[in-house]
């Protein structure tokens, strides 16, 4: 707000052909006029993240109750004065100087005008956070402000910002609380003149695990016969082997009563190793999103997304290594087509010609018991066999 001392006839009547100049000349696209604006999407997932000081999460039920409620967008007409003293008030217009429309210095607060997913809502399992204020900020004390957050994208303006939140989400509901503190400053370096806080309730996470199918799991060499093994490489005859392992899906609940998945991971262990089974020998062993009906069928299987993972681009593959593979994507298309199984392959991207059998041995159960565990490897192993991870949302 900026006041005017009048001292004469001729001054009030300057301040007045003023008055009726700014307000002649109002910008209606100015910050302020409450419009989203879309920045993107963003991904990841983190379930071990711990929330900052300013978010905040607790197990509980009921309707939230927020600390503020977002901002209504309205914009002041400058050439009003209900005191009739010659007071205006300012828009709240800034630029990166810190100064309004008129040249004066910004002294209005920012306010949160929206937040997405909005403050009160339920089974929440979308990550990116979406915030609209009313002017330009300044996006590094915004930033600051949610230290474990990531992925910021800021819209041309500064005045949305997208960003991920790693979710604590459990087994059971979470009511989640957003803090937008006031150390969070627009261009001009004034802060929120309260904190703004809109709570979400995050989906409840559950968790299963699958075994593997024996009677579909196994290798078949490319031409060859087929093994009993779960096997990726080359043969002595430069020939690929492959390797396919099945998940019965009939112990999942039905798709249709879930919210989607989270996570999925494949997990087994590297127990023996033949040749040099690493990037440099077979120029990776990649995995395939297939189906097939018979160990037989793994060298020309029904392939529904080839390559989607190559599981020796962290290096070299020793036995006694973990071996970790993401398909969240693949198994939600699986489960939620209705297929049998979750079938993967590993194979050989382009083998190596050297006559050298190069490839290596992944668990399939607990106890291999077939002499192919080599020395320093535990037989059995329950934590490392062969096993799909799931964990997915329930209302």
């Amino acid at each position: 707000m900026r006041s005017h001392a009048f001292a004469s006839t001729v001054a009030q009547l300057a301040a007045l052909t003023l008055l009726c100049s700014v307000a002649c000349t109002s910008d209606d696209s100015a910050p302020g006029d409450g419009a989203d604006t879309d920045v993107g999407t963003g991904t990841g997932s983190d379930t071990s993240a711990v929330s900052p000081a300013t978010m905040t999460a607790s197990t509980g039920t009921g309707t939230p109750t927020p600390t503020q409620e977002p901002a209504t967008d309205s914009t002041t007409d400058p050439s009003a004065d209900s005191t009739g003293d010659g007071e205006t008030t300012d828009s709240g217009d800034s630029t990166d100087s810190g100064t309004d429309s008129t040249g004066e210095q910004d002294t209005t607060p920012p306010e949160v005008l929206s937040i997405a997913p909005a403050h009160g809502s339920t089974n929440v399992i979308d990550e990116p956070v979406t915030l609209t204020f009313s002017e330009p900020m300044d996006t590094a004390s915004f930033e600051a402000a949610f230290p474990v957050a990531s992925d910021f994208q800021w819209a041309d303006d500064d005045t949305t910002v997208q960003f991920l939140i790693p979710f604590p989400f459990s087994d059971a509901t979470v009511l989640y609380d957003v803090v937008v503190p006031t150390s969070v400053q627009d261009v001009a370096g004034n802060g929120l003149e309260d904190a703004f806080t809109a709570t979400l309730g995050l989906a409840a996470l559950a968790s299963i695990t699958l075994e593997y199918s024996g009677g579909l799991t196994g290798n078949i060499a490319e031409g060859g016969t087929a093994g009993t093994f779960f096997r990726a490489g080359d043969h002595s005859g430069d020939g690929v082997y492959y390797g396919g392992i099945s998940f019965a899906l009939d112990v999942l609940p039905e798709f249709d009563g879930t919210l989607g998945v989270y996570s999925a991971t494949y997990r087994s262990q590297v127990i023996s190793v033949s040749g040099d089974p690493n990037d440099g020998a077979l120029d990776g062993i990649v995995v395939d999103h297939v189906q097939f009906d018979s160990r037989s069928e793994i060298e020309d299987p029904t392939v529904f997304e080839a390559a989607f993972y190559d599981i020796t681009a962290a290096g070299d593959l020793d036995a006694g290594d973990a071996v970790a593979v993401q398909a969240t994507q693949q198994l939600q298309a699986a489960w939620s087509g209705g297929e049998d199984y979750f079938q993967l392959r590993l194979r050989a991207s382009e083998p190596t010609e050297n006559a050298t059998a190069d490839f290596f041995n992944l668990r399939r159960g607990a106890d291999e018991n077939n002499g192919i565990v080599a020395k320093g490897v535990a037989d059995p192993d329950e934590d490392n066999r062969s096993r799909v991870v799931i964990e997915y949302f329930v209302p």
